[in-house]
């Protein structure tokens, strides 16, 4: 695993750098007509996907969670007025636990702006393991997470309220790890 995600494989690649232009390869610059900036309106993008699977693989063993089904509703998007679009997903992680997030996405404003609601409640903490192994130290014998957070991001500035439950919650054996904390669990 690069660290990359499968998102950053999809956008185009960056432009290499390019040496300037001597004064006898330059061409002269049209100025008689300004450029017309494009304008995307999309009124709304939805999916409905009866499975959707992240996994990650940045930790041993992988890390795999299934959302099923998804529901995803947003929009409308213009990239020209800035306007915030509403957001709705709604999932089964796992097929069991309930995930909600709502909210607003202001992707083309002159500051990104996002306001999200998010609530996740009875997901399984065993399927925590590879992350819990790598950094703790320890597996997940047993627990159920529940998730409130509410989370603004106006420009660079991020304001987030959250409360995690841990109900039950119980490591069970050790896992070999160099990156493991040194903590008193």
């Amino acid at each position: 695993a690069d660290g990359s995600t499968s998102v950053s494989r999809l956008l185009p690649a960056k432009p290499q750098a390019t040496k300037p232009q001597t004064a006898k390869h330059q061409t002269a610059k049209d100025d008689s007509q300004p450029a017309t900036p494009w304008r995307v309106q999309v009124q709304r993008v939805q999916v409905n996907a009866r499975e959707l699977v992240f996994v990650d693989q940045s930790v041993k063993p992988a890390y795999h969670l299934k959302a099923m089904p998804l529901q995803l509703t947003l929009g409308p998007l213009d990239n020209v007025s800035g306007t915030p679009a509403v957001l709705d997903v709604t999932a089964k992680l796992g097929g069991y636990a309930a995930l909600s997030v709502k909210g607003k996405v202001a992707p083309f404003g002159k500051r990104l702006a996002v306001d999200l609601n998010t609530h996740l409640n009875g997901y399984d903490m065993t399927d925590l393991t590879p992350y819990t192994g790598k950094f703790v130290g320890y597996q997940v014998q047993k627990g159920q997470l529940g998730v409130t957070s509410q989370m603004q991001l106006d420009g660079s500035k991020l304001s987030s309220h959250n409360t995690i439950d841990a109900n039950n919650f119980y490591l069970g054996k050790d896992v070999p790890s160099k990156q493991a904390i040194t903590a008193p669990v």
